[in-house]
Order: structure tokens, then C-alpha cells, then sequence
């Protein structure tokens, strides 16, 4: 499907009004003509190749989205910074194969976070230390990360067991203990 196409298709969503969920597979999506429904809950994304900055997009144009999925390089660049309010009611985010490199965030970007999967993260430098300060993250799961976001996850397992918080890290389907630090 060429690129024309995939702009006026997704443009079409948004007429969709109680679309919940939706997966999409789609070399260079222009995100900037897509139009999503406010209903959706649920969005996942895979090949889109859209710039991260880009995320802001998805971000304040769906108040209602509590799971994004993000697979084989749904988004690209070596830097995501969100914005504060951009994804208040997100509580599952999983990322995969990407080649982000600095994710520059803290909790006040993902209030309502529960869930934290990353795969393939070969690039990542850390997971953010802000993301241990959500209140209702409960798990950070990661698969062939790079040593250095495992650590970050222990630094953020340490730190909130020493408020008393319980959260299960695991790494390669093995769960994390302080211990283990």
C-alpha cells in the first residue's frame, strides 16, 4: 500500500467512534494525517518507522489509551522525550526492537503506569529512574536488553524496596530479587 493510501485510511479511523483497540502494521505511516478515534484503549503499532518526537501525536490525541504496544521499530530515532499530560491513563507500555537510544522521562509522564515490558533493547542506555517513582508500577519486564537497562531496573528495584514497594522486575522471564543487585 503506498504512502497516500495509508494516509487517507488511517485519516478514515477516526470516524470509528468506539473503536477500543487497534493494531497496526505499516511502513511510513504519516502520523501527522492520521486520525485516530479518542476511543481507543488499546494501540499497537509495528514497522511504522515514525520519528519519536512524533510520539506527541499519539500522546494528546488519545486521552483514553491505557496499552501501547510498540514492535520492530514502530518508532525511530536515538532520542524520546515526552511531555507531561501526553498519556495520563497509560498503564501498559511495551516497547520492542527499537533503536532508541535516551529515553528522557519521569513520572509525571506516565502517572498511571503498571506495566513496563522492553524488548530488544540493544541501544537503550537506561530505563529513566523517574519511571521507579510511578506510584502504581507494579513490573518491569525486559528480554535481550543491554546490560545497562538491566541495571537501571535493579537500580529502580532497589530503590523501591527501600521504600517498602513491592515490584517485580524480571529479566529474560527470571525474576529479579534485591539480592541479586
Amino acid at each position: 500500500m503506498s504512502t497516500s493510501k495509508i494516509g487517507r485510511t488511517t485519516s478514515n479511523l477516526g470516524h470509528l467512534q468506539r473503536l477500543e483497540s487497534l493494531s497496526l502494521t505499516a511502513e511510513g505511516l504519516l502520523l501527522e494525517k492520521a486520525a485516530f478515534p479518542t476511543s481507543l484503549k488499546k494501540l499497537s503499532l509495528s514497522k511504522c518507522r515514525i520519528p519519536w518526537r512524533n510520539m506527541t501525536i499519539i500522546g494528546s490525541s488519545l486521552p483514553n489509551l491505557e496499552v501501547l504496544k510498540l514492535f520492530n521499530n514502530a518508532f525511530k530515532g536515538p532520542e524520546w522525550s515526552p511531555v507531561e499530560g501526553e498519556f495520563p491513563r497509560l498503564k501498559v507500555l511495551f516497547i520492542s526492537d527499537s533503536d532508541l537510544v535516551s529515553w528522557r522521562a519521569d513520572d509525571i509522564h506516565f502517572p498511571n503506569l503498571e506495566s513496563l515490558f522492553l524488548g530488544l533493547m540493544k541501544k537503550l542506555e537506561e530505563i529513566p529512574l523517574g519511571i521507579g517513582h510511578i506510584e502504581t508500577l507494579r513490573s518491569i519486564h525486559l528480554h535481550k536488553c543491554s546490560d545497562l537497562v538491566v541495571n537501571s531496573a535493579k537500580q529502580i528495584l532497589e530503590e523501591q524496596s527501600s521504600y517498602g514497594n513491592e515490584l517485580e522486575v524480571r529479566v529474560n522471564q527470571k525474576k529479579v530479587s534485591v539480592d541479586d543487585s
